[in-house]
């Protein structure tokens, strides 16, 4: 298993819709008000990462609505448990 760290919330929602075995790990805060969300992925999925990424900066990435909507809230549920 590998893990993935990003500051974006919406990058770590997708990750977590598209991603098969992909799992929300955990957020760790560093200096800023800036919250790093750790996400565990199987070593097997890195090309399928890497793709996603590219999509998703690109603008094209194509993702079930519903599964990426209930992922997105669950995170921003996440950070603000985190900030209480």
């Amino acid at each position: 298993m590998k893990y993935y760290e990003t500051v974006s919330l919406h990058l770590a929602a997708a990750i977590l819709t598209k991603i098969k075995g992909a799992c929300f790990s955990g957020i760790s805060g560093d200096l800023s008000d800036r919250k790093i969300i750790k996400i565990q992925y199987p070593d097997s999925e890195e090309s399928a990462l890497m793709e996603l990424k590219d999509r998703f900066y690109a603008k094209n990435l194509v993702i079930d609505l519903y599964e990426y909507n209930r992922n997105l809230n669950t995170l921003r549920d996440e950070l603000k448990a985190e900030r209480v």
